[in-house]
């Protein structure tokens, strides 16, 4: 399935430094970790029947101090990462 949406979340340097080091063990780019486990999450939530609203999911999502960077960057990352 082609991945045509982004989402942006801004985390501080420590985070970032940390999922980066997360996503190397893994040998993939930090984006895919994050994809990986904030879907493992939504599954979770879903399997559950935990029904949040729009903003309480917005709350969670921002709560989770996903990595982001600006777009320009995200998209050159996303390229990198699909062609290694």
């Amino acid at each position: 399935m082609a991945k045509t949406k982004k989402i942006q979340v801004p985390v501080s340097p420590e985070d970032e430094q940390a999922i980066r080091a997360a996503a190397k063990l893994y040998k993939i780019s930090a984006a895919e970790w994050m994809r990986r486990i904030a879907l493992k999450a939504a599954q979770s939530d879903l399997a559950l029947g935990k029904k949040v609203s729009p903003d309480e999911a917005l709350e969670e999502i921002f709560r989770m101090e996903l990595p982001v960077n600006d777009l320009e960057t995200m998209i050159e990352e996303g390229i990198t990462g699909r062609l290694k």
